[in-house]
């Protein structure tokens, strides 16, 4: 089974012998990539003395970590983690070691950006040699501002190559470096981008005008790859996701084979499916999320295997469901530590009380508490998610948008008009677990739905404006309505922009899902395309297959996708390997997650990617006017 957390280590690992003895600065951005992976604890057991912040250097850090170097000795070699690409972190680099000048007499700094790839990011005048340029360039400053340059001071600049963040086992998201970000998001914005634009696409159009942000992404993807030692076969459906892979092969044939394990790398457009990453999980992934989304690394130690295995737990099973497991794990703790229970549950029943004791029990030393860190924080997970008014909330909601996805395949009509039922609900106090946000959720998941079974037909117009009445209503509470109809004006301004956004995104979805063999399941139940696209790699839906097109890395790839007909090998299928790698050009959701999550719990290697994690009202916001 494939780890990316453990292969993450395997990468950092490469550059511990660096740390022996040294302050260690980790930028925002690294800690960011490689918070599930390396956390503070595993730098100082590699031997760094104090680990800082590079962002708050300050001078005073070296007097603090000489405090804790044993020996007394002082501390002469620092060592810098950036996620950030070189010329983005040189200011704060800069600041620190000006402001050090004389204290170090080395410096290593470590990039998770591997030089080839840095060539074709850093300023014109450094591509050529970028890491020995960025040296050159760091030392003439130095020399400048304090004197103190390549004399005497050791330098020198490499790569920890961290091409992805791994949010689990099974998860990973790609950061974006922030001078490309703005305009990768603009690639793949699904209202605006110009890959959506034309009616008719050929992808030969756009063979030589890929943007900076796309070709980071794919030589990002290829190195992942190189580094796990995959030999990918690259399948792709919609547009974005087609020009992405053409790059990704072309670099794995520059690179050359190297790889021991076949997979299936699957790309998809977000744009394909708007419908499933607006849409809430029966998961605690989903449901125990605030501001943020849980990590792996959030909750246990990077290194802790067994506890890293349960985050799976919370992503592809129930609170109630993935109790039984937490429960059993602190009874076996229990009975090592030879301490009583004490506990009687009901049989087939899991309580918050019976948990709660449990824990008690085993949380009642500090050296109790640091050894089963972990399982006491999955403890505290579980509990939350058992409590009743989050489970009464919760269950409500779920079944809400079940019966919605329901309603939106039967009939235009039919979901607008539930919609207006639950407002009048709402309004009347007989309905507490849905707010405003929810409904316009809601309202967005149906207008996309019923666009994709239905299609735009002639009364269009008119379901428009059932919807714009309806979020008027839904936005016009009694208190706007009190400040005058300059505000009801400023409103329909609002809801105007954002109708105009989601009819947009909305045709953009219909327009990708005609021009290939759609994988949404648009008949009597909704079928997410992740869900479509599992069942493709376990060959259990081959009528499919040529929904996903076979993009070619090599002269053999070629021959093999052209020539097939004639005797030669046939092009690979996508169920031919035995691991399979999807990633979403966007934000994937805790459904998503758990729909992964629960095929990798029936032992099938199954990895998901995206360039983020994110919530359903956040993905939902995206829908809105992008002013707001």
């Amino acid at each position: 089974m494939c780890d990316l957390v453990f292969e993450a280590q395997r990468s950092l690992l490469e550059s511990s012998g660096e740390l022996v003895g040294s302050l260690v600065y980790v930028d925002e951005a690294f800690v960011e990539t490689a918070r599930d992976a390396w956390g503070i604890r595993q730098m100082m057991g590699a031997g760094a003395v104090n680990v800082c912040g590079l962002e708050a250097a300050t001078p005073q850090d070296a007097d603090r970590a000489e405090v804790l170097n044993p020996g007394d000795r002082s501390i002469e070699k620092v060592v810098l983690f950036t996620g950030k690409l070189l010329h983005e972190s040189y200011p704060d680099i800069l600041r620190l070691l000006t402001t050090s000048a004389g204290r170090f007499s080395s410096c290593t700094i470590f990039t998770t950006t591997s030089e080839e790839t840095y060539s074709s990011l850093a300023p014109t005048e450094m591509r050529l040699y970028p890491f020995e340029s960025f040296k050159e360039k760091l030392l003439s400053q130095l020399q400048d501002l304090t004197g103190f340059g390549a004399r005497g001071f050791h330098l020198d600049i490499r790569s920890c190559p961290l091409v992805y963040c791994p949010r689990s086992a099974g998860v990973f998201t790609i950061p974006t470096p922030c001078g490309l970000s703005q305009g990768l998001r603009g690639d793949l914005d699904v209202a605006d981008s110009k890959y959506y634009q034309s009616s008719e696409f050929d992808l030969t159009d756009y063979e030589e005008d890929i943007s900076p942000g796309l070709a980071f992404l794919a030589r990002t993807l290829s190195e992942m790859c190189s580094h796990m030692c995959w030999d990918a076969h690259v399948f792709a459906q919609g547009r974005v996701s087609k020009v992405l892979a053409k790059e990704v092969a072309s670099m794995d044939r520059k690179r050359g084979k190297q790889a021991q394990q076949s997979v299936s790398l699957v790309l998809l457009d977000r744009a394909l499916d708007l419908v499933t990453p607006a849409c809430h999980a029966d998961s605690d992934l989903d449901r125990l999320a605030e501001d943020s989304l849980l990590t792996a690394g959030s909750i246990t130690q990077p290194t802790d295997r067994a506890a890293l295995s349960w985050f799976d737990l919370i992503c592809s099973q129930r609170a109630k469901d993935a109790s039984c497991v937490i429960r059993r794990e602190l009874k076996e703790a229990l009975l090592k530590e030879h301490i009583p229970d004490g506990v009687r549950g009901k049989l087939g029943a899991i309580t918050v009380d019976e948990l709660s004791k449990l824990k008690s029990s085993l949380e009642g030393t500090e050296s109790r508490k640091q050894k089963y860190a972990s399982l006491l924080q999955y403890a505290d997970l579980v509990i939350q998610g058992l409590g009743p008014e989050l489970s009464k909330k919760w269950d409500f909601l779920v079944a809400v948008e079940e019966v919605l996805l329901h309603l939106s395949l039967d009939s235009p009509e039919m979901p607008i008009q539930y919609l207006l039922d639950l407002v009048s609900k709402i309004k009347s106090n007989a309905c507490d677990s849905l707010s405003t946000s929810d409904l316009e959720r809601l309202a967005f998941i149906a207008h996309i739905l019923v666009s994709l079974k239905f299609g735009r037909q002639e009364e269009s117009t008119q379901g428009d404006g059932i919807l714009r009445d309806f979020l008027t209503d839904l936005y016009l509470s009694e208190k706007i309505r009190d400040e005058g109809e300059s505000k009801e004006v400023e409103i329909q301004k609002k809801i105007g922009a954002t109708l105009e956004r989601l009819e947009k995104a909305t045709s953009v979805c219909c327009k990708l899902n005609k021009e290939s063999p759609s994988l949404l399941g648009l008949r009597h139940t909704f079928r997410p395309l992740i869900s479509s696209t599992l069942d493709l790699l376990s060959g259990s839906n081959s009528s499919e297959e040529e929904a996903l097109k076979y993009v070619p890395g090599s002269l053999g790839g070629l021959l093999a996708s052209g020539l097939g007909r004639f005797g030669f090998k046939s092009k690979p299928k996508v169920s031919d390997s035995d691991v399979a790698v999807i990633f979403v050009l966007g934000q994937i959701s805790p459904l998503e997650v758990k729909l992964c999550a629960e095929c990798r719990a029936e032992g099938k290697t199954v990895v998901l990617g995206a360039l983020d994690v994110t919530r359903p009202d956040k993905f939902a916001a995206t829908f809105r006017n992008s002013s707001d």
